[in-house]
């Protein structure tokens, strides 16, 4: 069976995507071809932050039909996002690879141990072992299978098995969904053995470094990052729901990866953590510094994790525990106001100039 296969560069780790025949990587035209290559250089993008009640934008860079060659069919499947990250093969040892592999067995569910289910998210899906492997099942609106992940003990190798129905595959654009979130649990798995953590959070460049907005859903983080991006001069967005967080040389870094969230800012570059502010709704404006277990609670409810992995967790804390010590954190209770913003890149910033001078 014809297959081809990419490697992608997220937060300096490498992992590698196969696909197997029907399924191809598109190729992109040359309007497609100029907003990859922008992002792969970090320029930043002419997206604002998409907010709760906004009309979601495509998460592409394929805008119309238009831009779609001739060589496009319905199983070619648009990965344009993860274009920025793409790599060569010399470039740094592979963490994993997921295989789409349309023809690979379905494994059975009596044969299946359920670790958990998650049913107020979508996709939903469940959790289960089956011997030393994980199987992820992803489910439709309805309940039924759409897709199946199944995982190596070692978590190196992935299969992504996409489900028929009534005998035919679905097209490329149908499960692209199901994919991203499969390509998002093996980075998961695997970078946090690293020091290298997914975090939900909206995050802003400003200067030399960046501000990383967290909260609970529906707090108002891609909110507060517009108003930076409408308020304070300099500011740009790196990355708007799912950036990577490790340390480097010492210091805590940002990077911008293939996902976002709604709002499709798919920017290949990254920046020196300056802050961590944790949002909530009040009625007023009022930012304070807060360190060790406030802060390690806030940041461990927003990292995305393999909570039932020991190793995975032993990793998560020890990284976690680093960054509520080390980087400046805060809480800050706001509006959904300019001056949210105005007072939180003072406070901020101006304790960043302090603790350099005392430096």
């Amino acid at each position: 069976m014809e297959r081809g296969i990419r490697r992608y560069c997220v937060g300096d780790l490498v992992f590698g995507l196969e696909l197997s025949a029907p399924y191809s990587f598109m190729e992109y035209s040359e309007p497609v071809m100029e907003r990859i290559r922008s992002a792969a250089a970090g320029i930043l993008a002419p997206v604002l932050p998409t907010r709760a009640g906004d009309e979601v934008p495509t998460r592409t860079f394929v805008r119309s039909r238009d831009e779609l060659t001739p060589q496009t069919t319905s199983f070619s499947v648009d990965l344009s996002q993860y274009e920025p990250f793409r790599t060569g093969d010399g470039t740094g040892e592979e963490l994993f690879c997921l295989r789409v592999a349309p023809d690979f067995p379905l494994p059975d569910p009596s044969e299946e141990t359920l670790i958990f289910d998650v049913t107020d998210t979508l996709p939903s899906y469940r959790v289960c072992s089956r011997g030393e492997e994980t199987v992820f099942r992803f489910l439709t609106a309805s309940g039924s299978t759409a897709a199946v992940l199944t995982i190596s003990a070692d978590f190196s190798s992935g299969i992504f098995i996409p489900v028929a129905r009534e005998g035919h595959l679905p097209p490329g654009k149908a499960f692209l969904f199901y994919l991203n979130m499969a390509l998002m649990v093996m980075y998961t798995y695997n970078a946090s053995l690293l020091g290298a953590l997914l975090v939900h959070a909206s995050v802003i460049c400003h200067g030399e470094g960046a501000h990383l907005f967290l909260g609970k859903s529906g707090t108002g983080k891609s909110t507060h990052s517009r108003l930076w991006l409408e308020n304070v001069e300099g500011s740009g967005l790196l990355n708007d729901d799912n950036p990577v967080l490790r340390f480097a040389d010492g210091e805590l870094w940002v990077y911008g990866t293939p996902w976002s969230g709604k709002t499709p800012c798919y920017r290949n570059t990254s920046r020196r953590v300056s802050s961590i502010v944790n949002l909530s709704q009040a009625p007023f404006n009022a930012v304070r510094p807060v360190k060790g277990i406030p802060a390690y609670s806030f940041l461990l409810s927003s990292v995305s994790s393999v909570r039932w992995d020991r190793k995975v967790m032993d990793s998560l804390t020890s990284v976690l525990s680093r960054i509520a010590m080390e980087v400046p954190c805060y809480r800050m209770d706001c509006l959904p106001d300019a001056d949210a913003a105005m007072t939180c890149c003072r406070v901020v910033e101006s304790n960043e100039s302090n603790e350099s001078n005392e430096q």
